[in-house]
């Protein structure tokens, strides 16, 4: 389903599946059990995929705003609490696409879903994109370490296309460039990213937006 789906067929899945939650919520008692709470996270998870894909940026939204109103908690622990209680049921859910585990498959998109940075990506953004994030705050506000902090990024940062955009902005006076988003769009103008590229955002790279031209960073 997620792999096939059209564009058109994705914006269709994804309103009737915003339906069903929509009912669900009005029947929370039924979620409450862990039993539920991982197969609909799953299904989350998958439709969250198929979103990602949709052109209207409502249709996410709308999702996101259900599945966090649904599962307030992490999500990861959900599916932990709900291999423990019904270790069978789990088994058969998490291998239904014949592979051994389809969760690492969809957890990308389900933490996506509920504004979630995986640790390991979020100690990656730090360490790569870290720096131009302080050199950025120092120059709007003119600190006085910012030449000091200039020097060290010009060094330190390994995307030139990245680094030219940035400069080419601080000497021109036109920050802030560099923008964090949550979701696989832009945080400025709001454009759908290419799914390469929401892929290597995820992964903590840093992008331009092929639409506004801003730098983009997944917001830790």
């Amino acid at each position: 389903m997620e792999e096939g789906s059209e564009l058109k067929d994705a914006e269709t899945l994804t309103q009737r599946f915003i339906s069903l939650l929509e009912w669900l919520e009005m029947a929370k008692h039924i979620v409450h059990m862990s039993e539920l709470k991982g197969p609909l996270l799953l299904s989350m998870g998958a439709i969250a995929g198929v979103a990602e894909r949709c052109r209207d940026p409502v249709l996410y939204s709308q999702l996101r705003k259900y599945a966090n109103r649904l599962i307030q908690e992490d999500p990861r622990r959900v599916i932990a609490d709900w291999e423990h209680i019904d270790r069978d049921a789990a088994d058969r859910f998490l291998t239904l696409s014949r592979r051994h585990d389809i969760w690492h498959e969809i957890e990308p998109h389900v933490l996506a879903l509920f504004e979630i940075v995986a640790g390991y990506v979020k100690r990656l953004i730090e360490q790569r994109w870290g720096f131009l994030l302080k050199l950025q705050e120092a120059n709007m506000c003119l600190s006085s370490d910012r030449e000091d902090l200039y020097t060290r990024a010009k060094a330190e940062c390994s995307d030139m296309q990245v680094w030219a955009r940035y400069d080419s902005a601080r000497r021109m006076k036109r920050l802030p460039m560099i923008f964090q988003t949550t979701g696989n769009r832009c945080s400025q103008c709001h454009e759908l990213l290419p799914a390469q590229k929401w892929q290597l955002l995820r992964r903590g790279e840093a992008l331009i937006c092929d639409g506004c031209h801003k730098i983009l960073l997944l917001k830790g």
